[in-house]
């Protein structure tokens, strides 16, 4: 394959003490110039089985390595070789995060999670794509450590000590065996008990974000609850049977789609219309005769 395509190419380190290796695990960047449908076909004569995962047979020296190839941007590199480096540390470390209230994946950095008050669903705040910034500042780990390598489990383990308290009995979110996740949960057991209970707010208030946190949070929960409350005036019952009462038309399906995205745009960004201004843009928008020439 010619280094040509890519800007960046590295490969995740290794577990410690790894006796086997099944794959061989590769983060790229595509060149700007290089488009994706070019490296597609490069692939396919290369023996590529999987287009999804960009996955691929390589044969060197008589043995057949299976290849998996992962695309990322520039900017999530780094982010991403933390996450897929050193065996199941990024699911560790992700458990260890969720515990603490954060959500941290390749793709999407270090998020704050915090539950609707209104639908009880979770909403996601960007804190920080900055591996440096990540370790050091919201996880209390060693980022200096992490970049100088391990050359055992036990190294590694010890990197992640200050998880212990919160992952004994941490249940793995995903279906894939991780033998080094069983293991260090093991180790966990063997740690001095810590009772304290991670404090999302205070740390945010260490690192000068809380304000700014509460702030996004109060503006997500009013517009759910304007969401909310526009659907309960504003919905397809409602603007059919007015129409039909009004003008004596009986809209639905795709009319009636396109109807309501015509009025949905007149009404206002901020607040939730009453029922007599939101009768009144349907006068408007029916007036207007577009849907009509359309009908």
């Amino acid at each position: 394959m010619p280094l040509r395509c890519f800007t960046h190419l590295v490969c995740p380190y290794t577990a410690p003490e790894k006796q086997s290796h099944g794959d061989v695990d590769l983060l790229a960047v595509l060149a700007p110039s290089f488009p994706q449908h070019t490296l597609s076909s490069i692939l396919e004569s290369a023996g590529l089985y999987d287009p999804r995962d960009h996955s691929y047979l390589h044969d060197l020296d008589g043995l057949t390595y299976q290849v998996d190839l992962t695309l990322v941007s520039e900017t999530s590199l780094q982010l991403e070789l933390f996450v897929r480096s050193y065996g199941d540390v990024g699911a560790i470390v992700g458990a260890y995060a969720r515990c603490l209230g954060y959500k941290l994946s390749g793709s999407g950095g270090l998020q704050v999670r915090l539950q609707s008050t209104l639908s009880g669903g979770c909403i996601l705040y960007d804190l920080t794509r900055d591996v440096r910034e990540i370790c050091d500042e919201y996880l209390n780990l060693d980022y200096e450590r992490w970049q100088q390598g391990f050359e055992t489990e036990a190294e590694l383990f010890e990197w992640m000590k200050v998880t212990a308290r919160y992952l004994r009995s941490e249940k793995k979110k995903t279906k894939r065996e991780r033998p080094m996740f069983t293991r260090f949960q093991a180790w966990c057991l063997m740690q001095p008990d810590c009772r304290e209970q991670p404090d999302l707010w205070k740390r945010l208030e260490e690192v000068g974000r809380a304000e700014e946190v509460r702030r996004w949070y109060e503006k997500e929960v009013k517009k759910e609850a304007d969401a909310r409350a526009l659907r309960i005036v504003f919905n397809g019952g409602s603007v059919s049977e007015y129409v039909k009462q009004t003008y004596g038309v009986d809209l639905k399906g795709t009319d009636l789609g396109e109807f309501m995205k015509k009025v949905r745009l007149k009404l206002p960004k901020e607040s939730v219309p009453t029922q007599n201004e939101l009768f009144k843009e349907i006068d408007a928008v029916w007036a207007s005769g577009e849907l009509n020439a359309a009908m």
